[in-house]
Formats: structure tokens, sequence, C-alpha cells
């Protein structure tokens, strides 16, 4: 019966591994859901088209004033991870940058994510 197969293939995929672009793209929604409270369309384009690292370089620029954020890096190896993400924060007042950086061993995306939570934790204090 059909029903049976649509059970039977939902079963066997919940046991296999996603893959990392399923990932990504589940963490940076979540991401926008939890520091912007939305995921609004142009992100969510973005995802779609797998475009994720994009999106969460948009989140970075929707959530630090524009003349906080004074750039970004990242950083990887030629066989991939550990990703490095960096911000680089400007103080208007005193006119000075600092940056504050994140890693995960197989995401840049995930290290981009992880890097704006450092910051919105940095930005409450």
């Amino acid at each position: 019966m059909a029903g049976d197969n649509i059970g039977a293939e939902t079963a066997s995929t919940l046991h296999q591994p996603r893959s990392r672009d399923e990932i990504d793209n589940e963490a940076i929604r979540q991401a926008w859901l939890t520091f912007a409270g939305a995921v609004p369309d142009t992100a969510a384009g973005r995802v779609s088209r797998g475009e994720v690292f994009y999106s969460a370089l948009d989140l970075a620029e929707h959530l630090i004033a524009p003349n906080e954020l004074s750039g970004w890096r990242i950083s990887f190896t030629s066989e991939g991870g550990p990703y490095t993400a960096t911000l680089m924060l400007h103080n208007p007042r005193s006119g000075i940058v600092s940056e504050i950086s994140a890693e995960h061993a197989q995401s840049l995306t995930l290290a981009f994510i992880a890097v704006i939570g450092r910051w919105a934790g940095t930005a409450t204090k």
C-alpha cells in the first residue's frame, strides 16, 4: 500500500545521517529565529539557493550596527576545517577595533553562527 511505503521511507530516513547542507540550512534558519525573531524572505531565499554562508553574513549585518561592524574574516585549511570566523568590531566611542572569533570543525556557516552568538553574548554586557 502507498501509506506503508511512505512510512517505511520516513523511518529509513530518520536513521540516516543528515548532510552538511541540511545541518547548515537548519542552523541558519534557527539562528535567524533566535537572534532576529524571524527569517526574512531574503534570508529564506538565500538558504533555498544554498547560500547559507551569505545568509549568516546578512544576519551579522542585520544585528550589528553598521558603524560597529568594520569587517569579517574567515579561515580554513585546504582540506576544509577547522573553520574560523572572525568579526572585526569598531567601537565608535573609542575608535578601537576589536576582534572576536569562533571555530567549528566541519562548517564555515556554523563557525559564523557561533561568532554571532559570541558577539550577542558580549553585546548585552
